[in-house]
């Protein structure tokens, strides 16, 4: 009687375990490493600019040119158009752009790219897109550093990750639980120099 029971048990297990094993046994495809890391520009770099190298001139003359780039440089605020021209150092400013048709489909077209220039150079570029926290812990692994905030209300959390390697900060926000943070898309902002990201609370107490 017991070997009568245990045999179907046994093959009810098994096949409810071989498409769990079918599943984990497949090659995880990254999309995210071609996407944000360049092989020919080193980190951190998009679209060719390299926040804390390219120079503001060369920046614009970028987006002028590529084919991502809905508007040039004749649409950008005066002080930054000007600026190339009599060699101003600009204390701080924001450059923003609009795509144009021609973008590829993991970055979100309706939110604009931008820029953050300081003195004569580019500090930093922050780009809305469609990859997934998840996805981008698959393709780096951990952070080197982690930020969480919470509402007050407990019911939202914001999550922020710096890769020291490539020069990139990942941010993302989104309704509790915090396990469907990674489900969410994230912005990517490169930057040149390590973030102000501060301690902000636990991960235990986030959503608690």
């Amino acid at each position: 009687m017991l070997n009568f029971c245990l045999k179907p048990a046994l093959l009810l297990t098994i096949l409810f375990t071989l498409p769990i094993i079918a599943i984990r046994a497949q090659q995880y495809e990254d999309r995210v490493t071609p996407i944000l890391i360049n092989d020919d520009c080193p980190t951190p770099c998009f679209m060719g600019i390299r926040p804390g190298v390219t120079p503001m001139r060369e920046s614009g003359e970028i987006l002028d040119n590529h084919e991502w780039v809905a508007n040039g440089r004749a649409d950008f605020p005066k002080e930054i158009r000007d600026a190339p021209l009599f060699d101003t150092v600009l204390r701080k400013a924001i450059v923003n752009w609009y795509w144009s048709d021609t973008l590829p489909d993991w970055i979100v077209g309706d939110q604009r790219g931008s820029m953050t220039i300081r003195d004569v150079l580019v500090t930093d570029m922050s780009i809305a897109t469609r990859l997934t926290l998840g996805e981008i812990i698959l393709a780096f692994g951990s952070p080197t550093q982690v930020y969480f905030s919470t509402s007050k209300d407990g019911q939202r959390f914001q999550y922020a990750g710096w890769y020291e390697q490539h020069g990139i900060v990942v941010i993302t926000q989104g309704n509790c639980p915090l396990s469907q943070s990674y489900y969410l898309p994230v912005q990517a902002i490169f930057v040149s120099s390590q973030p102000q990201i501060s301690n902000g609370v636990a991960r235990s107490s986030v959503c608690g």
